[in-house]
């Protein structure tokens, strides 16, 4: 009885995906309302995740943060249920991904934002930008925790460590530094 009510429970979020997908150009916000629906049935983490994707796409016009100055990177949050983007504008934008609301815009950086990182608890996001620093952000608040400057160039990319306690920031030097992702405090540098 289980297995068949899971499999009418993937056939429906499969109705509502293909009538999201047959309205989509009609009617962008009806075919939003059906992929919403589809999540709200379905429990695949892949599944959730590619809807969740297509979602986004579908009120993509609602969060574009500055058409002149771009996006870049875009990640989702571990639970899926947020998406950060890095932005042309020196700010990292971060949206709903089930509602498409802008939930927060980080503000603090004084170049581009290249690359954006949740922890894998999604408490914490870490940018890096063009300033030549990363800065790790409460995810919750959109509070600034802190700041590492030890560039001479821009900082092409941040990663956190599966376990969250560290940070990879690279920079455009050809070094990666791995420092705390609670105190920002070196850990050790890597010259490529």
């Amino acid at each position: 009885l289980r297995e068949s009510t899971i499999s009418m429970t993937r056939f429906r979020a499969l109705a509502w995906l293909r009538a999201a997908a047959a309205v989509e150009d009609r009617d962008p916000e009806l075919a939003f309302k059906c992929a919403r629906e589809a999540l709200r049935m379905y429990d695949d983490p892949v599944v959730v995740a590619a809807v969740q994707e297509a979602m986004f796409g579908m009120r993509r016009h609602t969060a574009v943060a500055d058409r002149r100055e771009g996006l870049h990177q875009v990640v989702f949050s571990p639970d899926g249920m947020r998406l950060a983007a890095g932005s042309g504008e020196s700010t990292v934008k971060v949206w709903d991904t089930t509602t498409g609301e802008e939930l927060m815009t980080l503000s603090g950086h004084e170049g581009d934002v290249f690359s954006v990182a949740f922890s894998p608890d999604g408490t914490r996001v870490a940018s890096a930008s063009w300033d030549s620093t990363a800065k790790v952000w409460d995810a919750a608040t959109g509070r600034a925790l802190f700041t590492v400057k030890r560039y001479f160039q821009h900082v092409r990319a941040v990663k956190f460590s599966p376990d969250g306690r560290w940070i990879a920031a690279a920079g455009g030097e050809g070094i990666i530094d791995l420092f705390s992702a609670t105190s920002g405090r070196s850990w050790l540098t890597l010259e490529g």
